[in-house]
């Protein structure tokens, strides 16, 4: 299999939506750049507190055989290490660390999110553990990327919401008209608006528009998905 370097396109998607169906670990599988590397394993889910996240790192697609991707206790010991070449002939993750439960995390796909809630000259704070807010420390290298969380979420391939808190306007107000939810649909992200996320459903040629409360303060009211 060839490498996959631009999951945006439907294209794209169909297949690796096929490949995780399968079960399938594509051996020469390249990470994907920025944030296509994130959610169908930890997503950002709804009615989750964004608290004092800045913005998330991501695996860009310069990620090579030779990098390591190394976190740090607040003192410059070594916490954790790992790489996405290892293995997996025996169906195991050849790294496990129980207290490693991050955003989003899949060696299978070099798909990595981390929560970011400082940044210095060297490097970022981040969230380990979603469960416990364990934080380690973890420095810049040219294969990650730094998002913020509108990034991360307009890279996302679709979006889901609960339709009965959470309605689709015409426009970027409470006070613009009401359009029906429809079921069983891809919700794909197109921009954002300060509070506001606009959507668009459907298919080709007959694509429809509108715009929902993707969060209200500091609360997530989405749920974003990578894959198909």
């Amino acid at each position: 299999m060839h490498p996959l370097d631009n999951l945006i396109t439907m294209k794209y998607l169909f297949i690796i939506s096929i490949i995780l169906c399968a079960g399938f670990k594509p051996k020469n599988f390249t990470p994907v750049d920025q944030a296509i590397n994130t959610m169908n394993i930890v997503d950002l889910q709804s009615n989750k507190k964004i608290g004092n996240i800045i913005g998330i790192i991501v695996v860009n697609k310069s990620y090579t055989k030779k990098d390591t991707i190394k976190l740090f206790n607040d003192n410059g010991t070594l916490w954790y290490k790992f790489t996405f070449y290892y293995d997996d002939s025996d169906g195991k993750f050849d790294y496990p660390n129980e207290d490693f439960l991050p955003m989003g995390f899949n060696p299978d796909y070099f798909v990595l999110s981390l929560a970011v809630i400082n940044i210095d000259s060297t490097g970022y704070q981040v969230i380990v553990n979603n469960e416990t807010g364990l934080v380690k420390r973890i420095r810049k290298e040219p294969y990650l990327s730094f998002l913020t969380l509108d990034q991360y979420v307009i890279s996302a391939f679709s979006i889901s919401f609960n339709n009965q808190n959470t309605l689709i306007h015409e426009n970027p107000s409470n006070e613009a008209k009401i359009i029906p939810f429809v079921k069983d649909i891809f919700y794909h992200p197109l921009k954002i608006q300060g509070e506001w996320l606009q959507i668009k459903w459907g298919m080709e040629n007959d694509w429809h528009y509108g715009w929902i409360k993707w969060k209200d303060k500091n609360t997530i009211l989405i749920e974003v998905h990578l894959y198909a």
